[in-house]
């Protein structure tokens, strides 16, 4: 479904209309390949089952107000059969009953009164952001954005969850404030692997590597990447240990390779526009990105609209 690219790597899976105020920043896929997005502003969680050639919309976040960011990052923690088993989805809002971290059941196998709920002790986050578990998909990493911190919570299978706390805040989590934003935006995308919470730290273009220590404890964070002049947003591993990380204002997917070498792997000709989150799928021998497009930037340099593209990776 979609436009396909020049090169016929990428394509348009969810097209959104932007006059309609339909604009997507968070974006996962299961390990099956369904993949979940949502239209910030309406609360409206959206599900493309693999297969499948058009997006059906399953869930509307009830209370947002008018004005309200609404939906920005979200993540799915392990296949059906983990424990705990949801799609998180963090939310901006001006209503404290709403902002924060809130679990969905993405497959209805609750009943409507048990569909989703707003886990306690999030509300306290300014501007929750990207969302990621651990390998075990016990333990899910938080960015606030504005605040320049990671929130780890725990969860403890049928039981319930931890109580939610700052995991680490750190100078180099903070933003500088150099985009024209109300406030320095810091630390955002969130990725883990082999026992290392990776962060994209947008205003400072560099990727913070946190160590997870005894006890779950942060480490010393240390500078893992540093991309000059890339605005760091959304970021995602593969399973050979690269990195990639999503440029709005460049258009731009990149990828730094386990040597630190940096390429661009997308880019508007393939159908970018402000790209803010990227969620990989590894199936046998195909690698995709899903990549959610914003539709954000310099006018001037905006070709497309604002979807969830699809792009085929070596």
């Amino acid at each position: 479904a979609g436009a396909v690219a020049a090169d016929g790597h990428a394509r348009v899976v969810i097209p959104f209309d932007l006059e309609a105020g339909e604009v997507a920043e968070g974006v996962a896929v299961d390990l099956e390949g369904n993949v979940f997005t949502g239209i910030s502003s309406q609360g409206r969680f959206l599900r493309l089952m693999e297969g499948s050639e058009e997006a059906e919309s399953f869930f509307v976040l009830p209370g947002l107000d008018e004005g309200d960011f609404g939906l920005t990052g979200m993540a799915l923690n392990g296949g059906r059969d983990q424990y705990m088993h949801g799609l998180y989805a963090a939310v901006v809002s001006s209503n404290p009953a709403l902002n924060g971290v809130h679990m969905l059941d993405p497959f209805g196998r609750s009943d409507s009164s048990n569909q989703w709920w707003r886990i306690e002790g999030t509300e306290q986050m300014t501007m929750a952001n990207a969302i990621a578990f651990d390998e075990s998909a016990d333990h899910m990493y938080v960015s606030d954005s504005a605040m320049g911190q990671i929130w780890r919570l725990q969860l403890y299978g049928f039981v319930g969850y931890a109580e939610p706390e700052v995991w680490i805040a750190d100078p180099l989590l903070e933003g500088t404030g150099a985009l024209p934003f109300p406030f320095p935006v810091g630390a955002n995308g969130v990725a883990v692997r082999d026992g290392t919470v990776y962060v994209g730290v947008t205003e400072r273009g560099t990727v913070v590597g946190i160590p997870v220590v005894e006890y779950g404890a942060a480490g010393e964070p240390f500078v893992y990447a540093e991309l000059p002049g890339v605005t760091v947003d959304g970021i995602a591993f593969d399973e050979a240990g690269n990195l990639y990380v999503a440029d709005p204002p460049a258009h731009t997917l990149w990828k730094v390779d386990p040597e630190g070498q940096i390429s661009a792997v997308a880019d508007v000709d393939d159908g970018l526009s402000g790209p803010s989150s990227v969620a990989l799928w590894e199936h046998e021998d195909e690698l995709v990105a899903y990549v959610s497009n914003q539709a954000i930037g310099d006018p001037e340099t905006i070709e497309h609209g604002p979807s969830i593209i699809a792009i085929e990776l070596d």
